[in-house]
């Protein structure tokens, strides 16, 4: 359809396979879609919770099935199968989550994050010193095999050459989901420096790949080792920041 706005927006590996999600907007349509695969080859449509236009927040595997945030209200749906949904209303608002390998899940809010071990209590285990200003909190959270990992805006630092502003958007990272903490740049910033922000992470095995920006608009990727917290640039020319 002429003006189409298409796109998948998750992808996530839960114990009934793999569950995808996306959202089409465009002139003559708009609406969400939700796909299952036992394989990654072969995909099916799956019921949807809401039928409106409105997009999800995204969705979440756990050990015991999935999850899909809502926008709005109820806070977001439980599913075992991914082909029925149930909604949970007493909960914080989330948009995003992730699971680690002991069960612990994590949910990012608009300035915060939260942490439960059972779906049944969540408690608030972090806020972004800009909360109160109305600013950005934690723009996604994945669990990367050894540890939680989200990014926020912390703040803002006088830029390099002085210009203005420049948003301080660290790496947050956690062991256990509950205890999180900022990494620092050789500019003693929180983040690889204060003008390069860390955006989105994802693993495979032991290789951990994160995703961001520089003050001069290229787009940086480091090779991140967990434990270590060191990040190597894999960009022709990237420097090699540690934090």
């Amino acid at each position: 359809s002429k003006g189409l706005d298409a796109g998948i927006q998750d992808v996530v590996a839960g114990p009934a396979g793999l569950l995808a999600y996306a959202n089409f907007f465009g002139q003559d349509f708009a609406g969400n879609r939700i796909w299952r695969s036992e394989d990654g080859r072969t995909w099916k449509p799956v019921p949807l919770p809401r039928t409106d236009a409105w997009p999800f927040g995204g969705l979440a595997a756990t050990a015991d099935g999935y999850l899909l945030m809502n926008g709005d209200s109820p806070a977001y749906w439980r599913s075992d199968d991914g082909l029925a949904w149930t909604p949970v209303e007493d909960a914080p608002w989330f948009a995003d989550a992730a699971a680690s390998a002991d069960g612990t899940i994590v949910g990012i809010g608009v300035a915060d994050i939260w942490a439960t071990t059972d779906l049944a209590t969540w408690e608030q285990v972090w806020v972004s010193p800009t909360a109160d200003d109305g600013e950005q909190g934690p723009l996604w959270v994945t669990w990367d095999g050894e540890r939680f990992a989200s990014t926020s805006i912390v703040g803002y630092e006088e830029c390099l050459d002085g210009d203005g502003l420049c948003p301080i958007v660290p790496l947050l990272t956690s062991d256990d989901g509950y205890t999180w903490t900022e990494s620092t740049g050789p500019d003693g910033v929180p983040g690889p420096d204060r003008e390069t922000s860390i955006h989105d992470i994802a693993s495979l095995g032991d290789t951990t790949v994160a995703i961001g920006r520089a003050a001069d608009g290229r787009v940086l990727a480091w090779l991140v080792d967990p434990p270590a917290g060191r990040a190597t640039g894999v960009n022709d020319e990237t420097p090699e920041p540690t934090y």
